[in-house]
């Protein structure tokens, strides 16, 4: 995928007529994807007026243009409004009801894309039908486990999560250090000196003795959050606070890895409060 942009860049700076956007998405996502998700939400539609189940819908739309463009298209699931597929690096997310809250919520994963440093945070859309009927997104890989999230969190007091033998303790601190940074950030000075508390009352010695056999007394929150401080950790912080996102949100089964490593949020209910918010 990295590649793939890189040469969109090379391609554009080489042209002495800038091309249409439609001939740059046809050129460099391939000319089939904008065919494929219009076929693809006409067979639903059409199955879907036969069965009335998008389950069958889904997969007969999903083998039938499979077959027509040679391609591996699978059927991912639906939702209220929405259907999803996968094909080769992309996900097609279509509004198969033909509602306005179908193509709203196409329009809101439009608009994450638009959010300056927090658009990294989330799957690109790459191109859209102008209804806003359909969308191409980049395929995100659901996170599952906890040491896929704690990869992209390294800390230096704490050492390596895999080989960590708490792994319950190490990344319920993280989630205190989560806590902490964004009650810091919104100046919270009472609900600090709580969670200070807390902490101190919270058992975490066995952690840090594993790291460290001369262990005699467990570090302030505040030194095992610094270390915590990385760009990344930093600005999932600067998120939740301005949008109001539980802590708790972050987790395995609503984050994931964008196709060049990145880590996405990826469920529907955090990037909901977001649009949400972003339009007051």
């Amino acid at each position: 995928m990295k590649q793939l942009f890189e040469n969109w860049r090379k391609h554009l700076r080489e042209q002495e007529e800038e091309p249409t956007i439609s001939q740059k998405e046809e050129k460099f996502f391939g000319s089939d994807i904008r065919s494929i998700a219009m076929d693809l939400l006409d067979k639903v539609r059409e199955y879907e007026q036969a069965y009335n189940y998008i389950g069958s819908s889904g997969r007969l739309a999903a083998e039938e243009v499979s077959n027509q463009f040679g391609k591996d298209i699978k059927f991912l699931g639906s939702g209220s409004w929405r259907a999803a597929f996968s094909v080769d690096n992309f996900v097609i997310k279509l509004n198969y009801q033909d509602s306005d809250s179908g193509r709203e919520m196409n329009q809101d994963d439009i608009n994450l894309g638009r959010m300056g440093e927090f658009s990294t945070l989330f799957p690109k859309v790459y191109m859209s039908d102008p209804n806003n009927d359909w969308i191409v997104m980049e395929k995100a890989t659901p996170i599952k486990e906890w040491n896929q999230i704690m990869q992209y969190f390294p800390n230096k007091i704490l050492g390596d999560y895999n080989s960590t033998k708490s792994q319950f303790s190490y990344y319920s601190l993280f989630m205190v250090c989560l806590d902490y940074k964004v009650l810091e950030m919104k100046g919270a000075d009472s609900s600090l000196r709580r969670l200070n508390m807390e902490y101190e009352k919270d058992d975490y010695s066995d952690l840090f003795r594993e790291k460290n056999p001369n262990f005699t007394k467990v570090p302030p929150l505040k030194v095992v959050v610094s270390n915590f401080e990385y760009p990344l950790f930093l600005l999932l912080v600067k998120l939740i606070v301005e949008f109001n996102v539980a802590i708790y949100e972050i987790r395995p089964g609503n984050t994931g890895i964008g196709e060049d490593g990145r880590f996405l949020l990826i469920d529907s209910s955090i990037q909901s409060r977001i649009n949400n918010a972003s339009i007051r």
